[in-house]
């Protein structure tokens, strides 16, 4: 039998005994697994950037087993995932499906691991960028704009990228070089560092395909996640997510009393939700019977933020909302509701954008700091200021929210976009990039989302409108987005 190393009682860690006992069989099967290889075989080195300093581990067999823990919501997956590494005296890296779901998992991970969590793609696959002349065939090399002003005015016409051949003319210049971007994901030969096991949390978002190309590392893999929840968008729950090896089943997220979890449990196991009040905190009612219900959902009664969601089975139902809650909150700022975007609206990235640090002078207005930001796919913010708008595209200073502390001052949060494509607000579907402006950032508005896209995430407040797709799945679906919620919860079927 395994032991833990570090931690050995409730009162120690803050888990229960049911909590300990799936990390004493979680350490039971570590203790049987092969031998991982840690590598210093000179061979090796050398393949990644860095690679001749970074130790790794490697296997290149699928020898090592996998082990899935299953809990429904609220059973403290994440919270015992947290503590994995010292519970076991083991180096873990995490995996998970999304950028989200990987800053949420951050934010409960203790300083140390946090740089150890990315997403699923991260650990598998490395990025390579290049750019590209068109007219000469050659690599081109990025340059500093010369004018002081920065690359994202419209004043700025200096050449971004040049090519030896084109040496001095640059992008865009007459004569000067025509440069392509490329981007490529290589596949990573090895776990960099030094390894034990790699934990994949929001594991029923991950087919059995992905959990094979991970086992590649000859590394043991240990997949967590809700096995009551949707499946992946493409493809089917992996079969050790479908019957998991350990189950937790206390909740501890919701009390009894509050009837978040019976009306979810009762969802997915009955295929369908019945109308009516659940302990104190849920209610399913019909919305053709009770129109009013649908008041509920207007930025008076719901307001928009970290602390709440409205959640569609359709892009269709989403956009419409989306927009009809636009409108709402525009006029409640006596803005115009017909603009596009407007102070105050909450919006969702639908990709990675550069943006750039900003705070208010004593004038009030927004100075840069000069620090570069990243957003990732799923974070949202929210408008404090539209900048300039033009017929396809704006520039907006927006707060962007950390998911560890979602309720920061907005100092510091403050951001600008540039180009924000405004054709994508409101849609009912991803816009392709040759659809957008030209260099624009995808983002929507925030206020309604799929249930697919809030899967690793939870609210104080969740409103769930329709009943989910037919069949198998519509319990799924419901059990999904009712355990979003952690306190109050409105079904309108």
């Amino acid at each position: 039998m395994g032991s833990r190393m570090s931690v050995t009682t409730e009162a120690e860690s803050g888990l229960s005994a049911g909590q300990l006992a799936a990390v004493d069989r979680i350490a039971a099967w570590l203790a049987a697994a092969p031998p991982v290889r840690y590598c210093g075989d000179p061979a090796c080195m050398g393949l990644e950037p860095g690679g001749d300093e970074v130790p790794h581990t490697h296997g290149g067999a699928r020898e090592h087993p996998v082990l899935s823990v299953g809990g429904l919501a609220g059973s403290g997956k994440t919270h015992v995932m947290g503590q994995i590494a010292a519970l076991l005296g083991k180096r873990v890296s995490y995996g998970t499906p999304t950028n989200k779901a990987a800053a949420v998992l951050r934010s409960k991970l203790p300083e140390a691991e946090r740089s150890r969590a990315g997403t699923y793609h991260s650990l598998l696959y490395r990025p390579n960028c290049w750019h590209e002349c068109l007219r000469s065939g050659e690599a081109a090399q990025s340059l500093a704009c010369a004018c002081g002003r920065g690359f994202e005015h419209d004043d700025c016409a200096c050449p971004r990228y040049a090519c030896a051949a084109c040496a001095g003319h640059g992008d865009g210049a007459g004569g000067g070089c025509k440069v392509e971007e490329h981007l490529s994901f290589e596949p990573r030969p090895f776990a960099g560092g030094y390894r034990d096991l790699l934990v994949l949390d929001e594991a029923s978002m991950i087919t059995e395909e992905q959990v094979e190309s991970i086992r590649k590392f000859g590394l043991p893999v240990l997949l967590v996640g809700d096995h009551g929840q949707l499946s992946p968008v493409k493809g089917a729950v992996s079969p050790w997510m479908a019957s998991p090896d350990i189950l937790l089943e206390e909740n501890f997220r919701q009390s009894e009393a509050s009837g978040i979890i019976q009306a979810a449990l009762y969802a997915r196991r009955a295929g369908a939700i019945a109308q009516g009040r659940y302990g104190t905190s849920a209610l399913v009612a019909s919305g053709t019977a009770r129109p009013e219900l649908y008041d509920a959902l207007l930025p008076h009664r719901l307001p928009p933020g970290p602390d709440s969601a409205i959640l569609t089975w359709t892009n269709r139902g989403r956009s419409d909302i989306n927009r009809k809650i636009h409108a709402a909150m525009a006029l409640a700022a006596g803005a115009d509701p017909e603009a596009a975007l407007s102070a105050g609206d909450r919006l969702v990235a639908l990709g990675a954008y550069q943006c750039e640090a900003v705070k208010r002078n004593s004038a009030g207005q927004w100075v840069a700091q000069g620090a570069q930001h990243r957003t990732f796919n799923g974070q949202f913010g929210t408008v404090l200021e539209v900048l300039k708008t033009g017929k396809r595209h704006a520039d907006a200073v927006i707060a962007l929210e950390d998911p560890a502390n979602p309720h920061a001052p907005v100092e510091g949060r403050a951001k600008v976009l540039r180009r924000l494509d405004l054709q994508q607000l409101g849609s009912d579907r991803q816009l392709r990039p040759d659809e957008r402006a030209p260099g624009a950032a995808a983002w929507d508005f925030g206020y309604a989302l799929t249930c697919h896209r809030a899967q690793g995430s939870e609210f104080d407040s969740v409103a769930v409108v329709g009943c989910g797709p037919s069949g198998a799945e519509r319990g799924r679906w419901l059990y999904t987005a009712c355990t979003r919620a952690k306190s109050k919860l409105l079904v309108i079927t």
